[in-house]
């Protein structure tokens, strides 16, 4: 009596394989649309970014720019005016005021 060994099940039917095939398509087709919105996701998010930086940087400038100009410009702007005003001008007497010494 020969006995048949079972054959191993090594090749599936056509039909299971294009089902494959085409779940496999599909997933890769949901990776790219996955993958496209990703892409356009970061350059908004890169754009808000540099927007930011770009405005921090603004800010920076519009808070230091009056201080550096004022430091610059008013020195000269006050000993000229104290020396406009009667009685030892406003510079004399802001120093004044500090040292503790009033005018009397």
């Amino acid at each position: 009596m020969v006995t048949q060994t079972p054959k191993a099940k090594t090749a599936q039917s056509p039909q299971p394989a294009q089902k494959t095939t085409l779940s496999q398509k599909q997933t890769l087709e949901d990776v790219r649309d996955l993958l496209d919105r990703n892409e356009r996701l970061l350059r908004r998010i890169r754009r808000y970014l540099i927007g930011a930086q770009v405005l921090s940087v603004l800010k920076i400038v519009i808070i230091l720019a009056p201080l550096v100009a004022a430091i610059y410009f008013l020195p000269p702007f006050l000993e000229k005016l104290s020396e406009l005003s009667p009685g030892g001008g406003i510079l004399q007497q802001y120093q004044e005021l500090l040292q503790g010494q009033p005018k009397g």
